[in-house]
């Protein structure tokens, strides 16, 4: 059986995909989103 990913894992992979497609401003904001608001709360989610 495999393990359920994180919030935390799948961001991770989430930031590395959409760094290809979208401009660096638009990254940044993303980036800022996720690590001040979401994953301080959610990042040890699984479900």
């Amino acid at each position: 059986m495999t393990r359920k990913k994180t919030l935390a894992e799948i961001a991770e992979l989430w930031k590395n995909d959409k760094k290809l497609y979208v401009k660096k401003s638009t990254f940044s904001a993303y980036v800022l989103l996720l690590e001040n608001h979401l994953l301080p709360v959610f990042k040890d989610y699984s479900e």
